[in-house]
């Protein structure tokens, strides 16, 4: 997910990013006193930011569309598993239903 910076934020070794910087969000941690992210800067690397220092636009809202395969395909498997069917086939039939749901919720639809 994409955010950008809301306030300057200094990287170290003297270089300050500035306020408006797009980052791209690899994770989430919660913290005793807040969140924080763990973000990619193109041509810094990772860094952990709280954040405060964020804002992420709906726009950039992009869907893990594997992670989401992922989660379908395994709830799908524990649903066949309760029926007379192989793990292997369980599987097969499994990621095809997830990415024949994806490929609808890719299309959108009536709003």
């Amino acid at each position: 997910m994409k955010a950008k910076l809301t306030k300057p934020y200094d990287i170290g070794k003297g270089i300050t990013l500035s306020s408006g910087t797009e980052v791209e969000i690899i994770s989430v941690m919660p913290m005793l006193a807040s969140t924080a992210c763990i973000i990619e800067i193109d041509g810094y690397g990772k860094r952990i930011i709280d954040t405060g220092y964020l804002n992420v636009d709906e726009s950039y809202r992009v869907p893990n569309w594997e992670q989401r395969r992922y989660e379908i395909a395994k709830e799908c498997v524990a649903v066949l598993m309760s029926s007379e069917i192989t793990l292997e086939d369980a599987a097969k039939v499994s990621v095809k239903q997830a990415d024949a749901l994806i490929a609808e919720l890719k299309k959108g639809g009536a709003k």
